[in-house]
């Protein structure tokens, strides 16, 4: 079930990607010609990567993902389990 909702994210994430680039490639038409819509587009792709180049390599995205993480109620109760486990492993 978990695998399920993980996937459906995965899914929503690219579709909601697919609208943003559709949605800044229409909104161009108001600021551009339409002989210059393209180039605008694809500068603005290269940009929206680099932005997302500049985040991975900043660490942006595992803080934010260890933060979220930390968070989540069932995932501390998972790891709690974990070290309770561990330690009775020691113990003995």
């Amino acid at each position: 079930m978990i695998e399920a909702i993980a996937r459906y994210k995965n899914y929503l994430a690219r579709s909601n990607g697919y609208l943003l680039i559709a949605t800044f490639g229409l909104s161009l038409r108001n600021f551009f010609s339409d002989w210059k819509i393209i180039p605008a587009f694809i500068i603005g792709i290269v940009f929206m990567l680099y932005l997302g180049y500049l985040d991975c390599k900043l660490g942006l995205f595992k803080a934010e993902q260890a933060h979220m993480s930390s968070q989540n109620p069932y995932l501390i109760k998972i790891l709690e389990k974990l070290d309770k486990n561990d330690s009775k492993k020691r113990d003995e």
